[in-house]
């Protein structure tokens, strides 16, 4: 594949996810049905265990992306969480450059304008993680890293953590 279709690729995964993060309310809009409507992905569910599912794709020699639901301890509860990354196969902490069709500001564009909120995450003696998104019961962390050495500053998603919680009335 030529690193122009990789982009394609990664940019067309990327807008499909952000279509999905904007209708994120509650943890039933995770279920594979409601992936599937939403962002157009073709959800497979693991035989092993029926809370994992979701969708992987090869983007070149070099990259993979994912997008998978993490399962709750109790196998009764359909998943609340869902991972969604891009994986350097060769295990050389590989340049982003070629899979970066979006790149943080447009994540983060994106979710801004969905109503997210925006901070810093944090670690202890101020590590610095990614940033955290927001809106009622939703919540995106988004891991970070740099495009490549050449561009330092330019920041691209590496992976995102979506958590719903329980959504309570009074």
């Amino acid at each position: 594949m030529t690193e122009s279709h990789t982009l394609s690729a990664s940019r067309d995964f990327g807008e499909r996810v952000l279509r999905l993060f904007e209708t994120l309310r509650t943890p039933a809009d995770l279920a594979p049905n409601h992936i599937e409507a939403v962002a157009g992905i073709s959800v497979r569910r693991s035989a092993a265990n029926p809370q994992i599912y979701g969708f992987g794709k090869r983007l070149d020699a070099r990259w993979i992306c994912n997008l998978v639901t993490l399962p709750r301890t109790d196998a009764r509860d359909e998943p609340n969480r869902l991972e969604v990354s891009f994986d350097d196969q060769t295990g050389e902490y590989d340049d982003l450059s070629g899979v970066s069709g979006l790149d943080f500001d447009d994540y983060s564009n994106a979710l801004d304008a969905a109503g997210y909120a925006r901070q810093a995450a944090m670690g202890s003696r101020d590590t610095f993680y990614g940033y955290d998104f927001t809106r009622g019961p939703v919540s995106i962390r988004v891991r970070v890293r740099a495009e490549n050495i050449e561009n330092p500053t330019h920041l691209c998603v590496e992976s995102m953590i979506v958590e719903i919680g329980e959504v309570r009335h009074a």
